[in-house]
């Protein structure tokens, strides 16, 4: 699951720092799983948390793209 949310990020440009902010949660805990060297995997709260965060962004950006269509 990791590798799969690292992929995403590096794909859409987000950095840890980034959604440490985004999510709500602490960058100690993201960078200790999704960091260089993971010590341990994200717990459930964190995944749901941080899925909140990315579903928020894609549907902030499918708006602005509806609207500037005119749709």
């Amino acid at each position: 699951m990791e590798n799969e949310l690292l992929e995403f990020l590096k794909k859409e440009g987000i950095t840890l720092e980034r959604l440490a902010e985004g999510s709500g949660v602490s960058y100690p805990a993201i960078h200790a799983c999704l960091g260089p060297h993971p010590i341990r995997r994200l717990s459930p709260e964190e995944l749901f948390l941080i899925g909140q965060y990315i579903g928020k962004r894609s549907r902030g950006r499918l708006n602005k793209i509806l609207r500037l269509k005119g749709v």
